[in-house]
């Protein structure tokens, strides 16, 4: 695919902004030192009439990009590292974000149904991690003109500033003030609720708490294989459909059991996909039946906390989960009992279990040497990018409000996940039709894909004909 960089420059804040360190919790800190790419497609039926649209279109986006990084002035800092060690800090110096305009030799339509992502690696910025920590943006953006009057908006996000609730706050923000309304709801910027929650925390120690708790070992391959061998194996990426009335057929199968039991909750629509994805991932990678499997997934704990934290609380509050079970024993038993899996796992997350973690974390932070003997140096985060086969790690994005973001030209025409990092990588989103129908966005090994997608649709239909 042709793309070719026309500019690239960095937009500051509109307004002079707080400067200083702003501290990160324990909780931002164990984070990827990552970005996390996003992309929306963007026909010209908004626009097909306005005089001189490019420049109209970036002027817009740069303006109003300048504007929101007043509210959310973190994001046009930068990390640094605290006494050259491993912990980061966010130095708020308004040095500002990426903003990148290129231009595609390709038509939109050439993507088709945005199924496949090939090409898509070239429509969003890149950040060079050879670069020391405090140099790369914290927040980036390049708009791709493609030669049908379209254009893709590709975004990455520090994850380590925020998670997918904040930046989707941000995004969504950004698009009000580009479209001309204004700011709906202000950032919660004061991380120091995370710092204690009122528990006394310095006299813990490593020892009296288990990282095991927070930083569960994954399975890994029967017969001594290592599992990150198989991260050098190509992947393939798709996104695939269900429509709302095959979740529905999924939903009406996994709550069979409970149906007339009111004091039981029916099994959600994230429980229940999920646990499908799962079943069909541990077929189509041929696993046998003794093999343990890991189904990782991440839970928003802003509720959960005791104060609850304010809802647009601007950092990382997101916790890793991990739910287990053989897969002669998942795949034997009924779709209800993988629901039942992931839902023990999201029961152990409770506000105590948070502060608990961030004990734990802080601990760490005083007794280095101490939690490297416990074997706790590496993040479950970490622990989910080497997963790859027998585990899957599943995000959803059902309750993000990334979907439908208009900058005064109309919504996107496609959103979703710019690429998939590792084997095992899955987004579960709302699809675009904006009913309860959703889009599975899979990255598996090649050789699994195509079975993947069999049993996929199958099983669904399966399902069906049982109930007939």
């Amino acid at each position: 695919m042709g793309v070719k960089i026309k500019a690239s420059y960095l937009v500051p804040p509109a307004e002079p902004t707080w400067n200083g360190i702003h501290p990160l919790s324990e909780l931002d800190q164990i984070a990827m030192v990552t970005h996390v790419p996003l992309l929306h497609f963007y026909s010209n039926e908004g626009y097909r009439n306005w005089p001189n649209p490019h420049n109209r279109i970036v002027g817009i986006l740069k303006d109003s990009l300048s504007r929101i990084l007043v509210p959310f002035y973190p994001l046009a800092g930068r990390l640094r590292k605290v006494d050259e060690g491993e912990e980061l800090e966010l130095e708020c110096n308004a040095k500002g974000v990426e903003f990148i305009e290129a231009e595609s030799s390709q038509l939109m339509s050439d993507f088709g149904d945005f199924s496949s992502y090939k090409g898509f690696e070239d429509l969003f910025p890149h950040v060079d991690y050879s670069k020391p920590v405090q140099d790369q943006p914290l927040y980036m953006v390049q708009l791709t003109w493609f030669q049908c009057g379209g254009f893709a908006l590709g975004t990455t996000t520090s994850h380590v500033v925020a998670d997918g609730p904040a930046a989707s706050h941000f995004l969504q923000e950004w698009a009000r003030l580009a479209r001309g309304d204004p700011l709906e709801a202000s950032p919660c910027l004061d991380r120091s609720v995370l710092q204690s929650g009122g528990k006394t925390l310095a006299k813990k120690s490593p020892n009296d708490l288990h990282h095991t708790n927070f930083f569960p070992p994954l399975p890994t391959l029967m017969g001594g294989r290592d599992n990150s061998k198989d991260q050098d194996k190509e992947i393939a990426t798709k996104t695939l459909t269900l429509t709302k009335s095959q979740v529905v057929m999924l939903m009406m199968d996994a709550n069979k059991e409970i149906e007339g039991d009111c004091g039981k909750r029916p099994y959600t629509r994230f429980e229940t996909v999920g646990a499908h994805i799962w079943r069909c991932a541990c077929k189509a990678r041929e696993l046998a039946d003794e093999q343990m499997t890991a189904f990782c997934f991440s839970i928003d704990t802003r509720r959960l906390l005791n104060p609850p934290l304010p809802a647009r609380y601007f950092g990382n509050v997101i916790v890793d989960v991990v739910a287990y079970c053989q897969v002669g024993e998942l795949l034997s038993l009924r779709l209800s009992h993988a629901c039942q899996k992931i839902r023990e796992a999201k029961k152990n997350v409770t506000g105590d279990y948070v502060w608990s973690m961030i004990e734990f974390l802080q601990a760490r932070r005083r007794f280095p040497k101490s939690c490297e003997e416990q074997g706790s140096k590496v993040s479950i985060e970490e622990g989910f990018m080497m997963s790859a086969s027998p585990n899957i790690v599943v995000t959803s994005w059902l309750n993000l409000p990334m979907r439908g973001v208009n900058f005064g030209w109309g919504k996107e025409i496609h959103m979703g996940p710019a690429n998939h990092c590792f084997d095992g990588d899955i987004v579960i989103l709302p699809s675009p039709v904006g009913d309860e129908s959703v889009a599975v966005a899979v990255g598996l090994q090649v050789t699994h894909m195509e079975k993947f997608k069999k049993f996929f649709y199958d099983d669904v239909e399966m399902f069906l004909l049982c109930r007939i």
